[in-house]
């Protein structure tokens, strides 16, 4: 797959462009009638578009890991957007599991507050009771955990393939939120435990080098494909009734 998937954040909502995360209220279907194009369905219609292209695949991969070369590409968001999207929409039952363990995300942008998570796992724990709801029903999440000193000797331990298992025997899809690949081992242990990897790359900020870097990190992962992202594109209105 190769998507595109921009959210023009001088054209958003201001209610969405404070937070950037899907809300159950962002799936109501705009008036049909309307001339005006809504931000927030278009960014919705290429999520869409993104799950229909790896729906195919989804019963051989049940362990997703969302992954970019370099931090702030979008990787979070896209993660947690495309979990909203899967639960919400799709009728999937879904685990978001922030395996970033130096600089955990996802409970700051779901608003939760950080709690027992990835680090209290061990290879007997039942990572089970530290799931937690969000405000999508269908979606939970598995925190990060507290901050350790050394996360890839975690990650090196087997626990990411603890996870995995306990999540897919149980029938969710799990998506997993790495590091940035190029900046540490972290991110590449966790994407040689799953079943396949997104990569994320934010158009115009990624160089080639950095992308070459990463695939050659990533070696013998099995990569589902690219979701070219970025904040910002400076298209008028009246084209995308032309699209």
């Amino acid at each position: 797959i190769r998507m595109v998937l921009g959210t023009r954040r001088f054209n958003m909502p201001e209610r969405f462009s404070r937070r950037l995360i899907l809300s159950t209220d962002d799936f109501q279907a705009t008036d049909p009638g309307s001339q005006e194009f809504d931000p927030v369905q278009g960014l919705l219609e290429q999520l869409r578009k993104l799950y229909l292209a790896l729906e195919p695949q989804l019963d051989a991969c049940r362990a997703l890991a969302v992954c970019s070369p370099n931090p702030r590409e979008g990787k979070s968001t896209l993660a947690i957007n495309l979990a909203i999207l899967a639960a919400h929409e799709m009728g999937q039952k879904v685990v978001l599991v922030d395996m970033n363990l130096r600089t955990p995300e996802l409970a700051s942008l779901l608003d939760r507050e950080p709690r027992p998570g990835v680090t209290d796992v061990d290879g007997t724990f039942d990572c089970a009771g530290l799931l937690v709801e969000t405000h999508v029903p269908g979606l939970e999440l598995l925190h990060a955990g507290a901050l350790i000193d050394r996360p890839g000797k975690l990650l090196a331990s087997g626990v990411v393939g603890t996870i995995k298992k306990q999540l897919v025997d149980r029938g969710y899809l799990a998506i997993f939120d790495t590091s940035p690949i190029n900046t540490s081992v972290d991110g590449r242990l966790v994407a040689a435990e799953m079943d396949g990897v997104i990569t994320v790359v934010k158009l115009q900020t990624t160089k080639k080098t950095q992308l070459a870097t990463y695939y050659q990190q990533l070696k013998g992962c099995r990569m589902l494909g690219v979701v070219c992202n970025y904040d910002e594109f400076w298209i008028p209105h009246w084209i995308y009734r032309l699209l």
